[in-house]
């Protein structure tokens, strides 16, 4: 299946939550949620990062529907699976988190990724995570248009992310090979 959010009307954020057969045919509605970040699956479920009336929540749905399981009471920005594990930034605190798939406890892995990037004092939104499994990287924009870098084992005193690109009007996807990131 390929699963895609559908905006619900041009107003406002609430988007549906689709699937489609990769042979095509008629779409299947799975949910509707304020999601605000890319969708991954791992052919079980379909995970995402979503806003609410008060912060934000990571969630999941079954790849054939019915109810949804909030795994994170934070979120609301970026989201990356990686195996069982989820990265996500909480947009009220712009810190990086990470929770398992299947629920548990969320684990704070790096603090203020975005803010004041730039060196302006706004606080940038984070908009596109990736990860190779050793490192979480993550591109600001809104503010600070940086490139940021966490590891995923976070510590004790927990880090703050480490910048490693200034740069104006990012607004490319991501990417990575064993040596670079691209963006």
């Amino acid at each position: 299946n390929v699963f895609y959010r559908q905006a619900v009307s041009q107003m406002g954020s609430a988007q549906r939550i689709m699937k489609v057969s990769r042979n095509g045919g008629t779409p299947v509605l799975l949910t509707s949620d304020e999601v605000t970040s890319d969708l991954f699956s791992d052919g079980t479920s379909v995970y995402w990062s979503a806003r609410t009336a008060t912060a934000g929540r990571v969630a999941k749905i079954s790849v054939n529907g019915g109810a949804i399981t909030v795994l994170a009471t934070k979120g609301g920005g970026a989201l990356v699976r990686n195996g069982s594990t989820l990265y996500y930034t909480d947009n009220a605190t712009n810190d990086l988190y990470k929770v398992p798939t299947a629920g548990g406890t969320s684990t704070l892995i790096a603090t203020g990724v975005a803010r004041g990037a730039g060196g302006n004092g706004t606080v940038a939104g984070v908009t596109r995570l990736i990860t190779d499994g050793t490192n979480v990287y993550g591109q600001l924009t809104s503010g600070g248009n940086a490139i940021f870098k966490a590891s995923v084992s976070g510590g004790n005193p927990v880090p703050k992310a480490r910048y490693l690109a200034f740069h104006e009007n990012m607004r490319s996807p991501l990417a990575l090979d064993s040596s670079n990131v691209y963006y």
